[in-house]
This record gives structure tokens, sequence and C-alpha cells, in this order.
């Protein structure tokens, strides 16, 4: 069971509802620091798992934790996902289809969801 079954998905706002209530980050070139983040912005949602968190700003970015690996996200940038996969390993299979999720299918899941996404992407990065 992933720590997003434990709680009723009723406990966390849409990913629409949060985008409603964060700003845009088009103002920002690039996403702000850490420190800046914290101290110039104020926390209006978060997510807590066993090694995971993000918290999300009223700026319109998200602090997303994974163990001691951090990345700053923008909330309004977390539209549709293009989820590309190798299957080579299996013995059978050599299609490796690219599958695309469109915005319209994160807008009404719990808010997590897309950002945990977006997270994972970026941290695997560091």
């Amino acid at each position: 069971m992933n720590a997003m079954e434990m709680k009723s998905t009723r406990e966390f706002m849409t990913l629409r509802e949060l985008k409603a209530r964060t700003e845009s980050t088009a103002r920002f070139d690039k996403a702000p620091s850490m420190a800046w983040l914290t101290a110039n912005s104020y926390p209006i949602e978060s997510y807590q798992g066993d090694d995971f968190s993000i918290t999300v700003y009223q700026n319109g970015f998200a602090l997303a934790q994974a163990g001691r690996r951090k990345a700053v996200i923008r909330v309004d940038r977390c539209n549709g996902y293009r989820y590309e996969f190798d299957n080579s390993f299996l013995e059978d299979e050599t299609d490796a289809t690219p599958h695309d999720f469109e915005e319209e299918y994160f807008l009404d899941q719990p808010w997590p969801l897309r950002l945990m996404i977006a997270a994972e992407d970026q941290l695997a990065h560091i």
C-alpha cells in the first residue's frame, strides 16, 4: 500500500483546486532557492509520506524532499505528462511506446499525485 492509499482521497484537494489557490510563477525567470522560498512565502498545503514530502507555497512553488534530496517545482507547470519507459528487459516485449496523460486527467486527482511525479523527475537529475 502506498502512502496516498493510506489516506482518503478527499483529504487532499484536487490539483485544479490547488492551482486556483496558488499564484502564477510566470514572473520568475528561474525557480527560487529553497531558502528564499521558505523565507518569502507561506505554506498552504503539505503532503508527508514515509520518505517523501512536499510543501506547497502560496506563490506557486513547492518544495519536495526525498531523503536528503530536495527540489523546488512550479505548481502551475504540473500539467500533462509523458511517461516514457524502456521495457527492453522483457523477453517478448519490444513496444516501448510512451504513454501520454493529458492535463485533464490530473486536474481532478488529489494534488500530491502530479506534484510527486514532477518532483521525482527533477530529483532523479540531482
